[in-house]
C-alpha cells in the first residue's frame, strides 16, 4: 500500500506541472528522474517534488521508494548539467524564464562584441 500511496503523491504534482508545460507549448518526456522539457530549442531537466502537507510532515516511503531516493541523491552529486528540484509548475516556469533571458543577454553582449571588432 505505501507503494500505491507513494506513486499517487508524485503522480499528483507531476501530472499538474506536466499538464501546463505542455499547455504553455513545451514537450515533456516523463520516467527520466522526473521529466525532461523541450522549450524554445532548449531542454530543462526537472525532478518533481511532492509538497510537504499541513504538518510540514511528508509521506513515510517504504524500502524502494528510499532506494530511488539515494539513486536520485547520487544522481544529482554526479550530474555537471542543469537538473533542478521543483514543488509546482511555476517553479518551471520562472526556470525556464531565468535561463532564456540569461540566453538573450548573452546573445546580446556577443552581438555588441562583433559590432565594436568590426
Amino acid at each position: 500500500m505505501s507503494v500505491r500511496r507513494y506513486a499517487a503523491n508524485v503522480d499528483k504534482s507531476q501530472k499538474e506541472i506536466v499538464r501546463q508545460l505542455i499547455q504553455m507549448g513545451a514537450t515533456v518526456e516523463l520516467n527520466h528522474d522526473d521529466i525532461l522539457v523541450g522549450f524554445m530549442g532548449l531542454n530543462f531537466w526537472f525532478e518533481c517534488k511532492t509538497p510537504t502537507n499541513k504538518a510540514g510532515t511528508r509521506p513515510k516511503w517504504g524500502k524502494r521508494e528510499n532506494e530511488s531516493r539515494e539513486r536520485q541523491r547520487l544522481l544529482r552529486e554526479r550530474w555537471r548539467g542543469q537538473l533542478d528540484e521543483v514543488y509546482t509548475f511555476e517553479q518551471c516556469r520562472e526556470i525556464i524564464r531565468e535561463r532564456l533571458t540569461t540566453l538573450e543577454r548573452s546573445i546580446s553582449i556577443m552581438a555588441k562584441r562583433e559590432e565594436l571588432s568590426a
